[in-house]
């Protein structure tokens, strides 16, 4: 026998999906078996859906694995497999009829369970199933051929179950009733493409299976049909690839943006005396946001970051920084308050755009402001007052160098103060300090 004969049966023997294969009579038992509506199927369906609305509502995945694996929304679509790879157009009624039915009450059941759980708010764990992408298709592609063997051995082992659990078919389901439940449609219309997806390569790689098993097709069924299945098949394939191709590339897309972002914030905010608290990048509105404590960096310096965005490929991002330049004995909450202020300001589409220079000299005239000399007074004119602490604060933002300039005081008093004092402190120090003064008083 020759070298290159014996390769080839070694990768054959390797590869064969005929070893270990029930009989043709027993895989189609099997599948007609498992394609049921009635008995026990509806009841675990109906169990599953519950289970995995509380595994998604409570963001516990082994809960949802768990009713992935109970799941007998399988079933139905192998049977819709075996029927099309064995032009059985009758079973296949009956299998597409049940898994509708199949759909139709899961939906129901998960939107019930939401319209009337206590915790309202959609989990990451729902969230994740609203965004399908060509990597749900390739999932679902390699589930589908492990399921179509899976379902022809003597040994099924855990093929079956761990298809369900990779694909998973009941949390997408469950997230289209909670869609319903809270009326978002973006959640029912994701969900429900997701699911689509699944079903449907599953479907189609498990006919691949059974093609190349050359299970025995039904008598009467003409060329020209099973023509027009295959048509069908691919045109459906293809509308049903091109929206998870574009969502996959927006995700990769968002997913290097916020990468470059981390790099240029590890790599280019490195100060002594300063250090980043807190960041956020936005890709959707094209925005970092950066907090800082410590030395207040000088607008020569937010040029040099801004300029530097392009190294990392992020030159359409505006760069918002807020900086707090610390004083000693002001207190962690008030720092958390001020970042909180700040970082959640907006910048006004309306802004008039002015040169460098005349923002770096808006910077400079905002700060003589004599805090000394404030404090002292505020000492002075309250004697309720124990110790007085100011801290100046800057958000600039790199579209258009705009500073906004703020300042954050803590006063801690030996005794409370009338309403007429509060009110009265408060309007003094606005008068001094700005309206954009933040005002902390603790006994």
């Amino acid at each position: 026998m020759k070298a290159k004969e014996k390769i080839s049966n070694f990768f054959q023997d390797i590869f064969s999906i005929e070893e270990n294969r029930v009989a043709n009579a027993e895989i189609k038992a099997n599948i007609k078996s498992g394609a049921k509506l009635k008995g026990a199927n509806m009841c675990i369906l109906i169990l599953a859906i519950i289970i995995a609305c509380v595994g998604l509502n409570m963001n516990s995945s082994e809960i949802i694995i768990g009713a992935m694996l109970i799941s007998p929304m399988m079933g139905p679509i192998m049977g819709i497999a075996y029927a099309l790879a064995t032009d059985d157009l009758k079973f296949f009624r009956r299998a597409f009829v049940a898994l509708c039915i199949q759909i139709v009450i899961s939906v129901i059941t998960s939107a019930i369970y939401f319209l009337y759980t206590p915790i309202s708010s959609p989990s990451t764990a729902l969230l994740a199933r609203t965004r399908p992408t060509v990597w749900d298709v390739i999932i679902a592609i390699a589930g589908g051929l492990a399921g179509g063997i899976g379902l022809t051995r003597k040994e099924k082992g855990n093929i079956i179950p761990g298809v369900a659990i990779a694909t998973g078919l009941i949390p997408p389901l469950c997230t289209a009733g909670f869609g319903i439940a809270s009326f978002q449609g973006k959640y029912l219309l994701g969900a429900l493409y997701l699911f689509f997806i699944n079903a449907f390569f599953i479907c189609v790689s498990a006919i691949i299976v059974f093609k190349l098993m050359k299970m025995p097709k039904k008598k009467g069924e003409t060329a020209k049909e099973e023509k027009m299945i295959k048509r069908n098949l691919i045109i459906i394939a293809i509308i049903t690839v091109i929206p998870s191709i574009i969502l996959a590339y927006q995700i990769a897309n968002e997913s290097m943006i916020k990468n470059n972002a981390q790099k240029y914030i590890d790599n280019e905010f490195k100060y002594e005396g300063t250090q980043v608290v807190k960041s956020d990048v936005d890709v959707k509105n094209k925005k970092i946001q950066i907090a800082l404590i410590g030395k207040v960096l000088d607008q020569n310096e937010i040029l040099y970051l801004t300029n530097r965005l392009k190294i990392y490929d992020l030159e359409e991002m505006n760069l918002k920084i807020t900086q707090t330049e610390i004083e000693e004995g002001i207190s962690k909450e008030s720092v958390e308050k001020m970042i909180q202020s700040q970082m959640q300001k907006t910048e006004s589409a309306t802004d008039i755009k002015s040169t460098t220079k005349e923002k770096i000299e808006d910077v400079k005239e905002k700060a003589t402001i004599n805090f000394e000399e404030t404090k002292e007074q505020v000492k002075k004119r309250y004697s309720q007052v124990k110790e007085c602490t100011i801290t100046n604060n800057q958000t600039v933002s790199s579209g258009n160098l705009d500073t906004n300039t703020s300042v954050i005081v803590t006063i801690v008093l030996k005794e409370a103060l009338t309403p007429e004092e509060n009110q009265e402190m408060n309007e003094f120090l606005k008068t001094k300090l700005g309206e954009e003064v933040v005002i902390n008083k603790k006994l």
